[in-house]
């Protein structure tokens, strides 16, 4: 069973480097930090669409902002 947790992180691109909120999915047969899945639930809104990072529970991963609103990532570990 996954469960769900509501972590800081910071979102970095466009030159900026911004704090926010990421809901992440723990994957529950691991011990370490592994997730399935995440979201960017609170950033800036003034941030341009565009191709960013998000840093968040020892992970630095790829994301989107399109049309105002981040892509939900899946990750294949």
């Amino acid at each position: 069973m996954n469960r769900v947790v509501l972590l800081p992180g910071v979102v970095t691109g466009s030159g900026r480097a911004v704090d926010c909120e990421v809901m992440a999915w723990k994957t529950a047969d691991h011990e370490d930090q592994a997730f399935s899945q995440f979201k960017i639930v609170a950033a800036p809104r003034h941030l341009p669409d565009g191709s960013y990072t998000v840093e968040f529970g020892g992970v630095s991963l790829p994301t989107r902002k399109e049309s105002g609103w981040w892509t939900m990532e899946s990750l294949a570990w």
